[in-house]
């Protein structure tokens, strides 16, 4: 077992009561909570994937900046 993981503090960002994290990999990404996202593939099957906005995106729908203590990226 892990006995110590390093956490950094990283902007958040808080939009309708949703908390949005720095994307893993994608710089300028956040992600949300949950596959609520739904795609149909040319196959006609479906994919879902989690909320993803950029920087931007979230600003301009009104998004507030938070910190949190999350794992270094």
């Amino acid at each position: 077992m892990v006995e110590h993981i390093e956490k950094t503090n990283q902007q958040v960002w808080k939009l309708k009561g949703v908390t949005y994290v720095p994307h893993y990999s994608k710089p300028d990404t956040f992600v949300g909570p949950g596959w609520t996202h739904r795609v149909t593939t040319q196959e006609g099957g479906t994919t879902y994937y989690p909320p993803e906005y950029t920087l931007l995106e979230l600003i301009g729908k009104g998004a507030v900046a938070a910190e949190m203590f999350l794992w270094a990226r």
